[in-house]
């Protein structure tokens, strides 16, 4: 594959640039298409186990230096493109020869979007005869290999009921969009087009996305960063919490609350995790012998000879904590996350001033 000379962009005129980066974007295109027949072709032959990958994601990341993932997208759609014959007919055709326009851009032509614009024309429309009745897209370049991936992925999805009339009529309705919207904004189409197929939902999978759930803490200059997911009543019952407890509310003096909405929903997770600390059962601090009234209790060691219980433990400053009780099998990791007790250390209660202190 060769690339005629091009002519650098500070010396094409206001139109010659526009023609040349649509010329730029179609050759892209097309390339793109052409590489992902390519890739769907040299997995079906096997030739990276050959070569000896592992397999052709392996071979073709390692060879060109691509991340794994676009890889294996490029490949998944490649492979699954056969099966989508209005989606193959509205990508460019690698084998059709074209005419990008943007190798013979003349500098000094002020009107060279004219032929920019004729194409636009051309591709506004909605079948080949023109007529804009939307009766199909054969013969009409509409798709970029983005938006054929964002289609391609969404009708693989679609359940097995879905027949095949009504998955090619969700096709055709997806290449129209495509007009309009980014490979992005497929995809939250594509969301749409798999609720109207599958009007039953998705099966239940509460248990698996309650196994997913996940908790990650980060030291992070002197503090933590916290990261996680919860699912079902778990993120309902925190989102609840912490919204009824990062409403602003007016400082003493009147004035609104300075702190950002961030700031609110930190002191608010603060609150949660000191009324989470106060209804957990505590083991008793053991006292130092001598101490009138307390003691220690049977079992427990105040450190060699009965001194300082430091002493098990020199160099440190703090005594090591003492076990927390933990919650009872089937009781649920966030049942003590009641309104009751989070209201027990509500600095702010049910007013829209602080409370007074002592």
């Amino acid at each position: 594959m060769e690339t005629s000379q091009l002519l650098p962009p500070s010396m094409l005129g206001d139109s010659a640039l526009l023609t040349t980066i649509d010329g730029v974007d179609a050759a892209l295109s097309t390339l793109l298409t052409y590489r992902l027949q390519v890739t769907a072709d040299l997995d079906h032959r096997g030739l990276a186990k050959v070569i000896g990958a592992h397999d052709t994601v392996e071979f073709l990341a390692l060879r060109h230096h691509r991340n794994p993932r676009d890889v294996r997208r490029d490949l998944k759609t490649g492979k699954a493109l056969p099966k989508y014959t209005a989606v193959t007919a509205a990508l460019p055709d690698p084998q059709t020869p074209t005419d990008t326009s943007f190798d013979d851009a003349d500098p000094t032509d002020v009107d060279a979007s004219a032929d920019a614009d004729s194409h636009a024309d051309a591709d506004a429309q909605v079948d080949g005869d023109g007529d804009g009745s939307g009766g199909g897209v054969q013969g009409v370049v509409v798709l970029n290999p983005g938006q054929a991936e964002a289609i391609v992925s969404t009708l693989e999805k679609a359940p097995p009921t879905v027949s095949d009339e009504e998955l090619r009529v969700a096709e055709e309705q997806m290449i129209e969009a495509a007009r309009l919207l980014s490979p992005d904004g497929l995809v939250e189409f594509g969301r749409e087009v798999l609720n109207r197929l599958d009007t039953d939902g998705p099966e239940p999978a509460e248990d698996d996305a309650h196994a997913n759930e996940t908790l990650s803490l980060r030291r992070a200059d002197g503090g933590v960063r916290i990261n996680g997911y919860l699912t079902g009543e778990n993120a309902e019952l925190f989102r609840t919490q912490i919204n009824r407890l990062s409403k602003p509310h007016r400082t003493v003096d009147g004035d609104l609350d300075p702190r950002s909405h961030a700031k609110r929903q930190a002191d608010a997770l603060t609150t949660i995790l000191n009324a989470a600390a106060a209804t957990m059962p505590r083991k008793r601090t053991p006292s130092t012998p001598g101490t009138p009234g307390e003691s220690a209790e049977p079992g427990e060691s105040t450190g060699p000879g009965g001194g300082d219980p430091h002493q098990e433990h020199p160099g440190r400053f703090f005594a090591p904590p003492s076990p927390r009780a933990k919650p009872q099998a089937g009781t649920g990791g966030l049942s003590w996350l009641t309104p009751e007790a989070v209201a027990l250390l509500d600095p702010w209660g049910g007013s829209s001033t602080p409370s007074a202190g002592p």
